[in-house]
């Protein structure tokens, strides 16, 4: 779980840099070692899910953008 946290992290570091290709790899990568996780913890979830939204909104991919954040009111936050 921490190389999932990790990874997280290290795409909220490169959106920041705005560096989004790069955050949004980084975003998927731990979002994906976090959801095989039996219980993820749900902060980190969700801010992977919203530092990805706000990567796709940078990218100008409002759809991509719009879908997750459906996807982070369906997990009720």
């Amino acid at each position: 779980m921490n190389t999932g946290i990790a990874h997280v992290k290290l795409g909220r570091t490169l959106l920041r840099e705005r560096r989004y290709r790069e955050a949004e790899q980084e975003i998927l990568a731990g979002s994906e070692i976090l959801s095989r996780q039996t219980s993820p913890s749900v902060i980190h979830v969700q801010a992977a899910r919203n530092d990805l939204a706000a990567v796709y909104e940078a990218l100008g991919e409002p759809e991509k953008a719009k879908t997750v954040r459906a996807e982070l009111a369906a997990t009720g936050k």
